[in-house]
């Protein structure tokens, strides 16, 4: 691996990672798991990252934020960069001949990834992909590479490698395969197969839900052997597309089938108390006794809350959930902690709509809690989870 012989030359690197890589302009912000992703496929020492940063902050070139977990570029470190904008990139893909691990080649792929630019009017995945032989480098693509919107499976194997043999091979892609396209598009899935790929690692599996698993199963229906991204550099990934994934999981609402919320009465079953079992009008299923002072009239003792009340408040709970969420990324925002980038304005505007939505159902003054109300949610939606046969195992650490 490259070491680079002064601080001040780690430094310049640490610029040239900013700027040249991320095109970071002064202020903006960024997270040290993308950068040490980054700092890790050019071949640097993980030792020379700490001084680098530090030589850089005593410059007044970035600065530590709060945590420790990101950094913001300076003016003064804008302008130190911009000699360095052109440096060569020391990534695997500049050494064809090199045998590389697979780590290395999945970090190649998330750096593929950042090229990425979605289309006009619309928010994309950030896709990269790298395709080896036995740990050497064939070529790489990313999404929209050749042509705006076209995915980096397709131009990898099509735009360019249609004519190069790929059997036995194996793929690295930051997202999962898509299993379907618009006619007569065929979908990344397929071409992988038709290719006869041996292995193919994945990144994270596709938030949309027409997509998600499938691609994967796929795959493993045509023999081809299925690996994943080391886990440490899937929430990299996850960082990379969070507006992508925002707009197919917003609030991840739980949604249930008949199956799931039926519970049908077996003929001639009785409750603990030995008397006829059925339900009320609001679907609760009880146990009719029969009234002793009243002969001829029962009343209901309840065994199970109708399924819909449940999944009614567990949705509540979730919006509530989802609203403050978003109040909490509004003043980042406003605090300058977060930087809105022009891909996350739509996406800011949809959420906002759907806060408004969510203060005229419920009030806003229903919405709004302290540590320990913040504390009781959490008990409740993890109970109502666990009537519902899940497992909330989320945070709700904003």
């Amino acid at each position: 691996m490259a070491t680079l012989p002064t601080h001040e030359e780690i430094a310049g690197e640490v610029l040239s990672i900013f700027v040249g890589h991320f095109n970071c302009r002064p202020e903006h912000v960024l997270r040290v798991n993308n950068f040490l992703a980054v700092w890790h496929s050019r071949g640097l020492e993980a030792e020379d990252f700490k001084p680098g940063m530090e030589f850089a902050a005593q410059r007044g070139w970035i600065k530590i934020l709060p945590g420790g977990t990101s950094f913001r570029l300076t003016k003064e470190g804008f302008a130190a960069a911009e000699p360095k904008q052109s440096m060569p990139s020391k990534s695997p893909s500049h050494q064809p001949s090199r045998k590389l691990s697979d780590r290395d080649l999945m970090l190649r792929a998330i750096e593929l990834a950042r090229n990425c630019r979605s289309e006009p009017g619309r928010i994309s995945p950030k896709v990269g992909a790298v395709i080896a032989r036995d740990g050497i480098v064939i070529d790489e693509a990313f999404r929209g590479e050749i042509k705006p919107g076209e995915h980096a499976e397709f131009t990898l194997l099509e735009r360019k490698l249609s004519d190069k043999t790929l059997a036995g091979a194996t793929l690295f892609v930051t997202l999962e395969p898509c299993t379907s396209r618009n006619n007569p598009k065929v979908s990344c899935a397929e071409r992988v197969i038709e290719r006869r790929i041996a292995k193919v690692f994945i990144g994270v599996l596709d938030p949309n839900e027409t997509i998600r698993g499938t691609g994967e199963l796929r795959l493993r229906e045509a023999g081809i052997q299925i690996g994943r991204f080391d886990s440490d550099l899937m929430p990299i990934i996850e960082e990379l597309n969070r507006e992508f994934s925002r707009q197919h999981n917003p609030s991840s609402r739980r949604q249930r089938t008949a199956a799931e919320t039926a519970d049908p009465v077996v003929a001639g079953q009785v409750g603990p108390n030995g008397h006829r079992i059925g339900y009320t009008e609001d679907g609760d299923k009880v146990e009719w006794l029969p009234d002793e002072e009243e002969p001829g009239k029962e009343w209901p003792l309840l065994l199970r809350r109708n399924d819909k009340a449940i999944l009614e408040a567990y949705n509540e709970s979730w919006d509530k959930v989802w609203w403050n969420r978003h109040q909490v990324w509004l003043q980042k925002i406003e605090s300058g902690e977060v930087l809105l980038t022009e891909e996350q304005k739509p996406v800011l505007e949809q959420v906002k709509k759907a806060a408004k939505r969510i203060v005229k159902k419920y009030g806003k003054k229903n919405l709004g809690w302290n540590d320990f109300d913040w504390g009781l949610l959490s008990g409740r939606m993890s109970a109502l989870a666990w009537v519902m046969g899940a497992e909330w195992d989320e945070s709700l650490d904003t």
